[in-house]
């Protein structure tokens, strides 16, 4: 016997009696018909994902981004509100569980059989009370929950159906870019049947520089010690140069970006002039000023990683070592003072990074930007015996460039 059982009947006759007249009342039911049906929304994807596609334009691919977080915030909130509506089933079950069995305890709970019951002196009023308080406040937890699951029932359905539609959306938009994609193609285009790493040289570029340079240190210093000084300014100086390379390895042949690497290497050459220098140091323990100019000739052998970054698009790092020759003029302890003569060459080191797009098969542009380092030099100057010796040069490089790439025509097959 429950907490809500009968009190002591007086008479085994006078029970049989109260069963029959209680029997006839109606009976309060749960309430279980009133929560909405609903079943899982079938052949949808847990999530979406956008591919890349070589021939994929940005706003095809920021509709395509747009209509996945659309769609993927719908399917959370599915997975989310399905598993409160659950939680809230289940808790209806507990509350109807207790009702049934407060009516089986106390029948005609709920109606005025109960208190014929009290009056018969067959149920404590006390307890009556209590069973018709009890029964009161399941049938409002009942109705309560029965609303939050309709309620959350109501919005599945909405996101369902929202979701299927963003669905339907980006499968259309997909199936379109894939219409107008030309056939799949090995990358590059021209070179068939590429394997995921090769050491062969498939491809060479020849390439054009325009741009300038900007020297950031330029120590000289006399060989009496007179003269100890530095630049009073980055003088800016332009710039054009060529190159060749020709790929040495190929690792991976995805177009996604990073998705695979090229190695390259070759021989760059470039020549800088016009760069007028401004000198500040000190002469003889004195502050002294002086003007010149700077030319250089470079010549260097460089190794260079490119890598797709978005489609028709390529990112590339590059290091190398080979020569300068530089070639200054001018005075730096000022007028009057010994002049620079001739030129002299000192190893040389650079290093940067540069982004090309591919304007059609064989043409491609782009800029890159670099820091070189050049060792030290020495040179002659017109007063005999003395001479200046710059220590080194520090410079940034910077310009477009603009690659041929003649086309490969894969060998037919034996």
């Amino acid at each position: 016997m429950s907490e809500y059982g009968f009190g002591r009947y007086r008479s085994f006759g006078a029970a049989l009696l109260l069963v029959g007249a209680l029997a006839s009342l109606p009976i309060a039911r749960a309430q279980t018909s009133g929560v909405a049906p609903y079943s899982a929304p079938q052949g949808l994807p847990p999530s979406l994902k956008v591919p890349v596609l070589p021939c994929m334009t940005d706003q095809q691919s920021s509709d395509l981004k747009r209509l996945a977080r659309y769609y993927n915030g719908a399917m959370f909130w599915i997975r989310h509100s399905t598993a409160k509506r659950d939680a809230k089933l289940a808790s209806l079950a507990k509350y109807e569980a207790e009702l049934n069995e407060l009516k089986a305890n106390y029948p005609g709970v709920g109606n005025s059989g109960l208190q014929t019951a009290v009056k018969m002196g067959l149920v404590t009023k006390e307890s009556a009370d209590d069973a018709e308080a009890k029964f009161t406040e399941l049938n409002n937890r009942i109705n309560t929950t029965i609303n939050a699951i309709n309620g959350l029932t109501k919005f599945l359905i909405r996101e369902a159906e929202e979701a299927a539609g963003d669905l339907r959306d980006f499968e259309a938009l997909l199936n379109q870019i894939k219409e107008n994609c030309p056939p799949p193609q090995a990358e590059p285009p021209r070179i068939r049947g590429r394997p995921s790493y090769s050491l062969a040289s498939n491809e060479t570029h020849v390439g054009l520089f325009v741009g300038g340079a900007m020297v950031t240190g330029l120590p000289t210093a006399s060989s009496s010690g007179f003269f100890s000084g530095n630049l009073d300014n980055n003088p800016a100086a332009w710039g054009v140069g060529g190159s060749a390379f020709i790929d040495v390895a190929h690792f991976g042949t995805s177009p996604a970006p990073f998705g695979s690497a090229t190695i390259s290497t070759g021989l760059v050459v470039d020549y800088f002039g016009g760069a007028s220098l401004q000198y500040h140091g000190g002469c003889g323990g004195f502050a002294c000023t002086g003007t010149g100019g700077l030319s250089e000739l470079n010549y260097i052998f460089e190794v260079k990683a490119t890598t797709p970054l978005s489609p028709g698009n390529t990112l590339n790092g590059y290091f190398g070592a080979g020569g300068a020759t530089l070639r200054p003029t001018g005075q730096p302890t000022g007028a009057g003072g010994p002049s620079f003569l001739g030129s002299a060459t000192a190893p040389a080191f650079r290093v940067g990074w540069g982004v090309d797009h591919q304007i059609d098969t064989n043409w491609s542009a782009g800029f890159k930007i670099g820091v070189q380092h050049t060792g030290s030099t020495e040179y002659d100057t017109t007063l005999a015996g003395e001479r200046f010796r710059i220590d080194h040069k520090n410079e940034v490089l910077f310009g477009a460039t603009f690659t041929y790439t003649p086309s490969i025509t894969a060998p037919p097959p034996p």
